[in-house]
């Protein structure tokens, strides 16, 4: 899958970076296709000031990406979904304030989302412009959609 993702890039000329994630066994993958790693320094639960810390990294990319269109990965989302999914629908909102121009991937673990409340996990997903799991190498699209009880019986 992410060597598809990383093929397409390169073909429409992205700047191809990502957040490293706790899972080493992505940020190898991703080294090795030459990715930018936009992370100043690893992120850890005891984080005093998460949104300094990725308007920091934003930032990073930004000027690195040399005003070419963003292709991130972003796997930091996840390792702080896995304490809070409501200090990540935070992060989001406010990510959201000043997107970079591009494609942001944020990656989840869905045990992460599933360890969240209903209300929380329907924020997260309404957060974001399009929600897709992964599983094995199938694409699967969600949508997600507020329905009224009267429609229920009408259909």
């Amino acid at each position: 899958m992410i060597k598809s993702l990383d093929k397409l890039a390169k073909e429409g000329e992205w700047f191809r970076c990502f957040v490293r994630s706790s899972d080493s066994s992505i940020t190898e993958i991703l080294e090795k296709l030459d990715w930018f790693d936009g992370t100043i320094t690893p992120y850890k639960s005891s984080q005093k000031d998460p949104l300094k810390h990725l308007k920091e990294i934003l930032q990073n990319i930004s000027q690195n990406s040399h005003n070419k269109e963003i292709c991130l990965l972003d796997f930091l989302i996840n390792d702080i979904a896995d304490s809070s999914v409501k200090e990540a629908c935070y992060l989001k909102k406010e990510y959201d304030k000043n997107r970079l121009e591009g494609l942001v991937f944020c990656a989840y673990e869905l045990n992460n989302l599933f360890k969240a409340s209903t209300t929380e996990m329907i924020e997260m997903f309404e957060l974001h412009d399009q929600v897709f799991i992964l599983n094995n190498d199938q694409i699967y699209k969600l949508h997600l959609t507020k329905e009224n009880m009267h429609k229920l019986f009408l259909s």
